[in-house]
């Protein structure tokens, strides 16, 4: 059995050298004195220990990416508040938490389904027909992603994952959202990154609602 050691001129180990100032060679471990095997064992011990330390400290400096899915079907009936319904499932299903957005006020599926608060869900609701709704929005989103001391002095666990789910007949107001630096304000002020779903149909005013 061989293995790689770091060799100083003296021929003795060398843990605190700089590993590319020094010409790596094949020893074998028979060959080493007691006391050499003795200090090799202890260098390698001290790399795995510092190899454990640093991945529990990125494990605990480590968070979760943020995510905002919107879900768009300007034509009604093509399906969009299935999809909608069925993703958020999936993540509840899974056991990862999610924040519901329901913005369509005429037909609240995902408030009459799941209701206003689940294990692993919540829902909230927003009126993007009034002024200032991304404002409101955003407010929303901040709030949920950097949460103060609930009314028992205890810090509710930070969201990551929104789901967004637009109204039909909403393709205007979304564009003014784009045109207002809706995305811009997402990335650089909130580090969200933006997934855009369009639920379409086969139907020529469905694919041009995509285009």
């Amino acid at each position: 059995m061989t293995q790689t050691v770091n060799n100083s001129q003296n021929g003795k180990i060398n843990g605190k050298a700089d590993i590319s100032a020094i010409e790596a060679e094949e020893i074998k471990l028979n060959d080493l004195t007691a006391e050499q095997q003795l200090e090799l064992e202890k260098l390698n011990l001290d790399l795995d220990i510092a190899s454990n330390t640093d991945k529990e400290a990125e494990e605990i400096t480590k968070t979760p990416s943020r995510r905002l899915v919107i879900v768009d079907g300007g034509k009604g009936g093509v399906g969009k508040s299935m999809w909608t319904r069925g993703f958020l499932q999936t993540c509840i299903d899974e056991k990862r938490r999610i924040v519901a957005v329901d913005a369509d006020n005429s037909n609240p599926d995902l408030l009459r389904c799941y209701g206003e608060n689940g294990e692993h869900c919540k829902i909230q609701q927003l009126n993007i027909f009034k002024d200032g709704s991304i404002d409101r929005f955003f407010d929303q989103v901040k709030r949920m992603m950097e949460p103060e001391l609930d009314t028992y002095n205890q810090l509710p666990p930070p969201e990551s994952l929104f789901l967004l789910e637009l109204p039909p007949q909403s393709r205007q107001i979304f564009k003014k959202f784009i045109e207002q630096e809706f995305l811009e304000t997402a990335a650089n002020d909130y580090d969200i990154r933006v997934t855009m779903v369009v639920v379409i149909s086969r139907v020529s005013d469905s694919v041009k609602q995509l285009i």
